[in-house]
Formats: C-alpha cells, structure tokens, sequence
C-alpha cells in the first residue's frame, strides 16, 4: 500500500530497495509492489536509492518468468530519476551459494549432489548486502548513480567442483550426479527451470 511505505520513507536520504519475490507465489500477487517501493521513495523526499535486482533481466528473453517483476523496479527507478531527480544504483544479483542448502541433508546423508549440470559464478548474498551497503555509506550519489552492476562470486564453478568443495568441507567424498534436465522441470517451479536452463546453456560464457 503505498500509503503505508510513505511513512517508512519519513526522514531518510538514502533507501536499500529488496525486490520481493517469492518462488511459487504468483507474480501477479506482488505486480505493483516493486514499483509502489521505488516511487514513494522518490515522493517521500528519498534523494538516493540502491535496488537489489536480478542478473535475468539481462536476458529477459531467456527468463521472462521471474524477470519482469525486477525489470518494473529498474525501470521506475529510470523514470522516477527523469521526473523527480531520483538518483539510483541497481545490483544484479546471480546465482546466490545459498541455492545450494536445500541440497545440504541430501549430500552429507547420501555423499551426492544430485542436480543439472552447471557452470556459474555463486556468490554469498550478504555480499550483496556488503555491496548495498557501501553504495549507501557513500555520501556523494553521484558516484554510483544511474549504474547496474552484476554481483558474482570470484570464481566459475561447475557442479562436480561444488560437490568436491562439499566433500573437502565435510570430509567425505561426495558425487556428483547430473539431474536430467527434464525431471528437474517437473520438480520446481517454471521460474527456477528457466534460470537453471539459462545457466547449463551459457555457464561458460
């Protein structure tokens, strides 16, 4: 509701923006949510927001299902700045490391990482929030504004290196089983298939 984020915005100078998504909750549930946030920011007398998006709307085409509720954020953001001089920072987050907890009771229990074969470059999202915040403690805006950044991990990993890492962690051998693409369509939600597909096609690029 936007009246109520106008009273969360009272007294700030500067807003962390989290677009909110939930997977397996319909999008159209959360349709005005992202962009509500970004403009009462800019009518509330926010002078500076940074906006944890996602690494998919660069490739809209490839992931329409959970792009386009972070790409109305990003885009507000555009025009909020046009209209009322709102400056913005966006931080396009990629694959989290975190995606692979669900993971965990399987692989210390049974010593295999059962999943699609991938390459990509996980990162820890408190690095993200490290990233937010530094962007936010900087008291020149300009310094960031209008920019996108993609947030990685420093390194390219393939699933069996996912799986050694596992292993050396929990000192025992884990395997890596590669997941048809097919059967994990069937597991989870569209929005997730279109990301892991996304990654097993072009990890190494």
């Amino acid at each position: 509701h936007p009246e109520t984020l106008a009273k969360g915005y009272i007294g700030a100078d500067a807003a962390l923006i989290v677009v909110p998504y939930e997977i397996g909750m319909p999008v159209h549930n959360l349709d005005k949510m992202p962009d509500n946030m970004v403009e009462q920011a800019a009518l509330n007398g926010v002078k500076y927001v940074v906006i944890v998006s996602a690494f998919t709307c660069a490739n809209l085409d490839k992931m329409p299902t959970i792009s386009e509720k972070y790409l109305a954020a990003e885009q507000m953001a555009e025009r909020c700045g046009k209209e009322n001089g709102l400056k913005w920072t966006i931080l396009r987050g990629g694959e989290f490391m975190e995606n692979y907890l669900p993971h965990f009771k399987q692989i210390k229990q049974e010593s295999k990482l059962f999943i699609p074969k991938c390459i990509t470059p996980p990162v820890a999202t408190r690095d993200i929030g490290r990233s937010a915040a530094a962007c936010l403690a900087n008291s020149n805006y300009d310094e960031h504004n209008h920019k996108i950044y993609d947030i990685n991990g420093p390194e390219m990993l393939s699933n069996q290196e996912v799986a050694s890492i596992f292993g050396n962690v929990l000192n025992q051998k884990i395997e890596f089983i590669e997941m048809p693409p097919k059967i994990y369509r069937k597991l989870m939600p569209l929005a997730i298939s279109e990301i892991r597909d996304f990654m097993r096609e072009n990890g190494e690029n």
